[in-house]
C-alpha cells in the first residue's frame, strides 16, 4: 500500500483524500438523518398514542356513567359520540369511532361514512385498514396501524399512523 501511495502524484493523493473525506461525510450524514427521522417517527407515534388515550378516557368516562346507572346506554353513547366528534389535536388531527363489524360509528370529517360497513375498504397499498384496526384491538386491546388516508380537505392519500384502542362494551 505504501508503494502504491508513493507512486501517486500530489494531485491524486489530494483527490483520494477528498473522496475519502466526502464519502465519510455522506455516510455520517445518512446515518444521522436516519436516526433523526426514526426519532421523529417515534415522537409522532407517542403523540398519536397519547392523544388517543385522552379520547379513550373520555369514552371510558361515559362507559362508567352507564355502569353506575347515571346514564342509560343510549344516553352514554350519544354523549360520548358528541364529545369525541368535537375533539381535535394538532393542525388536522381528529378521532373517529368504528365498531368491530367494522362499521363506522362516527367520523367527524366524513360523516357520510357513518353507519357504513367498511370491511372491504382498502387503501392504495391494498391494506384493508378497518379490518386491520379491528384485528389489532381484538388481538392486543390497542396498537398502531400504518395506512394511507387523505388529510382533511384533500383527496390524495398520505401515509398515516393511528393508535387504535378497544372500548369495552
Amino acid at each position: 500500500m505504501k508503494q502504491w501511495l508513493k507512486k501517486r502524484t500530489l494531485g491524486r493523493k489530494l483527490a483520494l483524500t477528498t473522496v475519502a473525506v466526502i464519502g465519510t461525510f455522506i455516510l455520517a450524514f445518512a446515518w444521522i438523518y436516519g436516526m433523526v427521522r426514526h426519532q421523529m417517527f417515534e415522537e409522532r407515534r407517542a403523540k398519536v398514542q397519547h392523544e388517543t388515550e385522552t379520547a379513550w378516557s373520555v369514552l371510558d368516562h361515559y362507559v362508567q356513567l352507564e355502569k353506575s346507572g347515571k346514564l342509560t346506554r343510549q344516553q352514554a353513547q350519544q354523549q360520548a359520540l358528541a364529545a369525541v366528534r368535537g375533539m381535535r389535536y394538532g393542525k388536522a388531527g381528529y378521532f373517529w369511532i368504528n365498531d368491530t363489524a367494522p362499521r363506522m360509528v362516527m367520523h367527524p370529517i366524513k360523516p357520510k361514512l357513518d353507519g357504513k360497513l367498511l370491511g372491504d375498504f382498502k387503501d392504495p397499498n391494498g391494506t384493508y385498514l378497518f379490518q386491520e384496526f379491528v384485528r389489532v384491538v381484538k388481538a392486543d386491546g390497542a396498537g398502531f396501524v400504518n395506512y394511507l388516508w387523505p388529510k382533511p380537505g384533500h383527496d390524495q392519500p398520505v401515509a398515516k399512523v393511528s393508535y387504535v384502542k378497544l372500548v369495552p362494551e
